[in-house]
């Protein structure tokens, strides 16, 4: 019987010490795409906790009510503009910066609705200028109240090669100072789940100022042939060398990077969160990065497990 208590002692004590070993940043769960999801808001509250690629008011309100959120609302759209050089701000953009601010996030701070601003996906490496990014986030810093969230996310070559898709120079010295989240997409046809460690440790946190967090933008896609799924979900020849075989079977490789992806944030005070894409997008034949999330069922379930754990702040081993 003393045996047996101290046996349980030692387990007790070990797992108070394993919680404070686990990163207490990590609090945020989202998925691209979520907003566009089949089911209704209120299904994704158990495993989600904020939406963040949409400017529709009317969405952000109702996952709001619905047990999603404060959110963050999407300025690219409203803001960016596509040319044959790459994007840029449009002419008018501090206009519509100050209508959009006054109307619709100044009041959805103040009811609780949105805790922040995301400015956008790979805004400089489809070659927005970096005084451009400098001057919108600058901007929104000064405009809205002290606490508000601003994020964004870059693609890996603006770190690696400090360049655009265009080839074109971008002088990224480091991670606009008025942003608090930053993250990076990539994915197992660029490189694999310890190449992405690197690549985070190595070209984007030397960027990052001490006050600033990450989020890491993880695979959650399918393909839709075999041949396809091995270049998309297990390439045997990215920057990094080769992923794990997954013989044409993306499940494998998205729960493979979904168990790793997690066990690494748990680790690493730099993450507040974790947003893999993407959720929509069904099956079809000949496709690239589909279905999404959504028509996954495995990977959808480790990934609301996940989610699940990182809302509620309750870190454990799941599929670990």
């Amino acid at each position: 019987e003393i045996a047996r208590k101290m046996s349980r002692l030692v387990l007790v004590l070990f797992a108070v010490g394993l919680s404070y070993e686990l990163n207490p940043n990590l609090k945020y769960f989202s998925v691209w795409e979520l907003e566009d999801g089949s089911a209704p808001p209120r299904q994704y509250a158990s495993w989600a906790n904020f939406i963040f690629t949409t400017d529709n008011t009317t969405k952000l309100r109702d996952f709001h009510a619905n047990g999603v959120g404060p959110n963050l609302f999407d300025v690219e759209p409203l803001l960016i503009q596509g040319s044959t050089t790459g994007i840029t701000l449009k002419p008018n953009w501090r206009e519509i910066w100050t209508t959009t601010r006054d109307k619709h996030l100044l009041p959805l701070l103040k009811s609780g609705v949105i805790m922040g601003v995301f400015f956008g996906d790979e805004l400089t490496w489809n070659c927005l200028p970096y005084d451009s990014l400098l001057l919108v986030v600058n901007t929104a810093r000064a405009d809205l109240p002290k606490g508000t969230i601003l994020y964004y996310n870059e693609a890996y070559p603006v770190f690696t090669k400090d360049i655009c898709i265009h080839g074109k120079k971008i002088h990224y010295t480091k991670v606009p100072t008025g942003l608090n989240w930053v993250s990076v997409d990539y994915y197992p046809d660029e490189g694999t789940l310890a190449g992405t460690k690197q690549l985070f440790e190595e070209s984007l946190y030397p960027k990052l100022g001490p006050n600033q967090s990450v989020l890491f933008v993880p695979p959650a896609y399918g393909a839709g042939s075999k041949p396809l799924a091995e270049q998309l979900c297990c390439n045997q020849l990215t920057r990094d060398g080769p992923n794990p075989n997954c013989h044409g079977n993306c499940t494998l490789a998205m729960l493979q990077w979904a168990v790793g992806v997690y066990k690494w944030a748990r680790e690493d005070n730099r993450f507040v969160g974790l947003n893999p894409w993407h959720f929509t997008g069904k099956p079809k034949k000949g496709s690239r990065f589909e279905p999404g999330m959504e028509w996954m069922p495995a990977v959808l379930e480790k990934w609301k497990q996940i989610g699940k754990e990182i809302t509620t702040g309750h870190l454990g081993d799941v599929g670990l």
